[in-house]
């Protein structure tokens, strides 16, 4: 990102809103050059889907969440998403479900 950034700097400006406007879409506060170089790496790891689960409280330690994710049992607008890294963007925060038991015995349609 910072290597982005970086090569940016000498980019015209509708160049930098839209790298500007997918920072803000994955969480990230950003209006300048500045701003993205003084990033951390942090910033960018708190918007993962498994970093995004203990922080909603839907798992209790990332590695619990690590294991939702991988087994399915994640569910962001009704998809089921297997990628931890997965970045979650700030609309879909609110989608994020885990996937309900089903009772034994329950026919699968």
């Amino acid at each position: 990102m910072r290597e982005k950034a970086k090569k940016l700097i000498s980019a015209n400006e509708s160049e930098k809103e839209s790298f500007f406007e997918r920072l803000r879409k994955i969480g990230l506060k950003v209006d300048s050059i500045g701003d993205v170089l003084s990033l951390n790496k942090k910033d960018y790891l708190g918007r993962r889907l498994q970093t995004v689960l203990v922080k909603k409280g839907l798992a209790t330690t990332p590695k619990s969440a690590r294991q939702l994710i991988t087994h399915k049992k994640v569910l962001i607008n009704g998809n089921s998403i297997n990628a931890p890294s997965y970045i979650v963007p700030i609309k879909l925060e609110d989608n994020i479900t885990i996937k309900q038991k089903k009772a034994k015995g329950e026919v699968k349609e």
